[in-house]
């Protein structure tokens, strides 16, 4: 199963150069997540087998999306 998401993109010196975040839609295979958990001002961090995904998505709505 896939869930949408808006990924906060900080990969790179662009995220540091624009005040302004950018954002893009993403589709995460629910089967691949390794953990859900928020960071220090809010965002959920989605950890994979390789990476980890930053989303606008509050913890509570992506574990809801995650178990539906």
């Amino acid at each position: 199963m896939f869930i949408e998401l808006t990924e906060i993109i900080t990969d790179g010196l662009q995220s540091f150069q624009n005040s302004k975040s950018k954002t893009r839609k993403i589709l995460i295979n629910t089967t691949k997540i390794q953990a859900i958990y928020s960071d220090s001002i809010g965002k959920t961090i989605i950890q994979l087998r390789r990476d980890n995904i930053k989303v606008e998505e509050d913890y509570e709505q992506v574990v809801a999306q995650v178990k539906a």
